[in-house]
């Protein structure tokens, strides 16, 4: 079982949300843990965090999340998105990634806590306690009926009516 640097690596500050920083940033720990022929980018995804790519050998993130989110779930992000370099493709978000990712600094979660995008177009909020229980920028096939007047479901935690709430293209 392959042991990691973790006190080496918490000495790594993430200085800040810039794409440069965020870059110096997964670049020193790659260095630490000897990484290797993967490189480090940034995308306009709006409904993740980060991403690995083992095909093409790229940790990619989210500038909407990089803009919204805490430097400590960035920090998080990064290290996560270099678990799964450290694990492989098969480990998905399974125990050995968890594992692996505890040991480098990561929480070990599968999901941020932090908004990525904040320009949503569609929000399902709970009639009875008002908590917004999803976001989303487009509508699949099976959301179309919400649109058409059909309830939106029923809230799996307190079990009332779930509204869609259209705030307009943006």
């Amino acid at each position: 079982m392959e042991t990691y640097p973790t006190s080496t690596i918490n000495k790594v500050s993430l200085c800040g949300n810039s794409e440069y920083q965020v870059y110096a940033f997964a670049r020193s720990v790659m260095g630490l843990l000897d990484i290797e022929g993967w490189d480090v980018d940034f995308d306009n995804a709006k409904r993740r965090a980060g991403v690995c790519k083992y095909g093409p050998q790229v940790i990619s993130f989210s500038r909407h999340f990089l803009t919204n989110a805490p430097l400590d779930e960035i920090r998080n992000t990064v290290l996560h998105e270099i678990a799964h370099i450290l694990a492989g493709y098969n480990a998905g978000h399974g125990p050995e990634w968890v594992r692996i990712a505890k040991s480098i600094g990561c929480d070990g979660q599968r999901c941020t806590t932090a908004p990525v995008a904040t320009d949503y177009r569609y929000e399902f909020v709970c009639d009875h306690c008002d908590m917004v229980v999803a976001r989303r920028h487009r509508l699949n096939g099976r959301m179309q009926g919400f649109v058409n007047g059909r309830s939106a479901g029923t809230h799996t935690t307190c079990g009332h009516p779930v509204r869609m709430i259209d705030n307009g293209a943006k």
